[in-house]
């Protein structure tokens, strides 16, 4: 029996032996595995799921050597607008200079563009994402011979409105959706309603990328929308996505949900979710190429293939992850960030029920600006508050400073652009209801639009002698950021409309930022801002919105001098140009008239549906007949146009005298050759129809 209780202890003992040891390991596994995860967050060599890719030291070496040429010998690029980015992302690297500063130095043309620049000599080396055959032939009928290679990726992505239930979907379900093939949210495990799809204008890389994934399933038809043309009139054009709560659509990565806030969810495609992570070790699987394309035989001269080889080391990778593309080697990708403006206002308390005023009070700049003893400096005159008037002048003249500092990377950079004139620093002053705008610019122009470079705007209270930031510009608690937003928006979407697009974008609009100019009607972007290529200047208007603390009429004869002359002006809207939000736009047709009609909205029910009631008594079949009558009988000698189905086009559009009465205009043709066909003046405060005395009776009496 002792024999046996030895035997047993033993085994009990080797039994404990074993236990531990497989704990003490259990427990060694969990302590490896945290300190790898942990490594994993700090160290871009050890990946999630994958490793990241590293570097061996001969390839660090190397990749210095090859940074080291192409600091001295950069190859001249090209491509289109979106690729901006990735140049910048390699010039950075390569300079240590900032990428938002480099970007603002870069000008690329179109893909199409590009490659005909590519074949001539222009540039060195063109990125794009759409490399065809007919490319290869063109150039091999040149005997030019072409080195493609892949340096970056891009991830087509999904999204939908953040409360829509549908968490993820398969390829094959997406391709049904967009085919049209599925058309209820039900049939994918959502709502029982219907799938709104939205797609990207044609020859965007999104769109590109999603013919590519469709493969030979045929896109259904795009949803449009119909938008005025730059001469009135209208155009069909592809309908931007409005993330409404049934909506879809999709974009590339480069623009990351955090710019959208939680307004849109990413779809998860296959279950995989869209994350850096993710699209770092390609476990994301709709990615697609970025090319590099280079004249081979110039490879040596130019230094093309040295960027090339540079660009698919570590080092190169990393520039391509900062320039916000997906890395071709799993090197992580950090999200870019928008750092948008965000506030409420800040202004006076509205007065309880307060009404829209019907004027406003204003000055010629001439009244109020001179030049001083330096000719060339602008000065502010005539303000009764003389120690506020040596502060506005004194904003100036530091601001001129200021921008006189960036006036030659100003002047190098409009030297690379064609058709572009140099403008130089300029005053620009705007005198409304007792609020001052001065604004100090650097402005440019290409072909005949205006561009702002770099600038500096103060708003004044010239009551209280108050330098107004943004948010005080509207009444308290006032959400006036929507509001702005909406509305450059519309005006983004309305160059769609436009014969030639004016508005070039670099990553879509979420919001204004931080770096904004801003004047009492406009929001401007300098040269240097996330969304644009140029400077864009965008004239707003909130006055239907009532939340303007400008908009309160004041006639300003404390502030200035006697000798200013002071205007009392009606305040005018149109619906059918930029300076108006745009309403709904409708056509009807009969026989040979085509009518576009110009709805107004105005954030007012009330008036919205008195002009729009008035502006369809218009548009029924009796009215159309005599519209066609009076065409060919009335105005025998006027030069009418039709349209390619000899149709004559009939515009009916509406613009309102301050806030009392409608002028509905129906004219035939497109500005600036339009024919007057008719009106009518609806009086707004009693819906009745009024005349054109009964409106200059009006102006008289409150001495306009």
């Amino acid at each position: 029996m002792k024999v046996k209780d030895k035997e047993v202890k033993v085994m009990i003992i080797l039994l404990i032996v074993v236990l531990a040891t497989v704990f003490i390991a259990a427990i060694c596994f969990v302590l490896y595995n945290n300190k790898v995860n942990k490594q994993s967050d700090e160290n871009p060599t050890i990946g999630i799921g994958n490793s990241y890719y590293q570097a061996t030291e001969e390839e660090k070496i190397k990749a210095s050597e090859l940074a080291n040429v192409l600091k001295n010998s950069l190859p001249k690029m090209d491509g289109d607008f979106s690729t901006i980015s990735l140049e910048a992302g390699i010039m950075s690297n390569l300079t240590g200079i900032d990428i938002q500063i480099v970007e603002q130095t870069i000008y690329h043309s179109t893909e199409e563009k590009a490659f005909k620049n590519l074949l001539s000599g222009e540039c060195d080396l063109i990125f794009t994402t759409n490399w065809t055959i007919n490319q290869e032939r063109e150039a091999a009928a040149k005997n030019i011979n072409l080195t493609v290679e892949t340096v970056a990726n891009e991830a087509l992505v999904f999204f939908v409105n953040a409360a829509n239930p549908v968490e993820s979907l398969t390829q094959e379900q997406l391709k049904g959706i967009f085919s049209g093939e599925i058309t209820n949210w039900s049939e994918v495990g959502g709502n029982d309603a219907e799938i709104i799809v939205y797609q990207n204008a044609e020859d965007t890389m999104a769109q590109n990328f999603m013919e590519i994934f469709m493969d030979d399933v045929e896109l259904a038809e795009p949803k449009t929308e119909v938008l005025p043309a730059i001469n009135s009139g209208l155009i069909q054009t592809t309908a931007t996505y409005d993330n409404s709560e049934n909506a879809i659509g999709f974009m590339i990565y480069k623009y990351p949900s955090s710019m959208y806030d939680n307004e849109i969810k990413f779809i998860k495609v296959d279950d995989i979710e869209v994350t850096k992570q993710n699209l770092a070790s390609h476990k994301y699987l709709l990615l697609y190429d970025i090319y590099a394309v280079y004249n081979t035989a110039k490879a040596e001269t130019k230094s093309t293939g040295t960027l090339v080889e540079w660009l698919i080391t570590a080092q190169g990778q990393k520039a391509v992850a900062e320039a916000g593309y997906i890395p071709i080697k799993a090197i992580e990708v950090e999200e870019l960030s928008v750092n948008k403006y965000s506030s409420s206002g800040t202004g006076k308390e509205q007065v309880e029920d307060a009404t829209l005023s019907n004027f406003y009070y204003t000055l010629d700049t001439s009244e109020y600006c001179e030049f001083g003893q330096n000719e060339n400096i602008e000065e502010i005159k005539g303000l009764k508050n003389q120690e506020l008037e040596n502060k506005i002048n004194q904003f100036i003249v530091d601001s001129r400073i200021q921008l006189q500092t960036v006036e030659r990377e100003y002047e190098q950079y409009l030297s690379q652009i064609a058709n572009s004139v140099v403008d130089g620093i300029n005053v620009q002053t705007q005198c409304k209801n007792g609020y001052l705008c001065v604004q100090v610019l650097l402005t440019y122009q290409i072909g005949t639009i205006s561009y702002i470079y770099d600038g500096y705007s103060n708003i004044y209270n010239l009551y209280t002698g108050e330098e107004l930031s943004l948010s005080d510009l509207y009444y308290k608690d006032a959400d006036f950021v929507t509001t702005l937003n909406k509305q450059i928006e519309t005006l983004i979407v309305e160059e769609k409309g436009k014969e030639k697009n004016n508005v070039q974008m670099k990553k879509p609009f979420v919001g204004i930022t931080d770096n904004i100019i801003y004047g009492i009607d406009m929001i401007a972007f300098k040269k240097e801002n996330p969304y644009f290529v140029e400077g864009e200047i965008f004239e707003l208007d909130t006055y239907f919105y009532n939340i303007s603390v400008v908009h309160e009429e004041n006639d300003m004869k404390d502030i200035w001098e006697e000798n200013i002359e002071i205007k009392k002006e009606i305040v005018i809207h149109e619906n059918n140009g930029s300076n108006f939000q745009r309403g709904k736009i409708a056509i009807r047709e009969k026989d040979n008239c085509l009518c576009n009609i110009f709805y107004i909205d105005t954030n007012n029910g009330v008036y919205d549906e008195q002009i729009n009631e008035k502006m369809n008594q218009y548009i029924n079949d009796d009215t159309i007949e005599r519209l066609i009558q009076n065409i060919s009988s009335t105005n025998p000698n006027a030069n009418f146009v039709t349209n390619s189905n000899n149709q004559y086009q009939i515009n009916i559009s509406a613009h309102i005298l301050g806030n009392k009465y409608a002028i509905i205009n129906i004219t035939a043709n497109k500005k600036p050759n339009e024919i007057e066909l008719g009106y009518s003046i609806t009086d707004l405060e009693t819906g009745e129809v009024a005349s054109q005395e009964d409106v200059q009776k009006w102006r008289t009496e409150n001495k306009v």
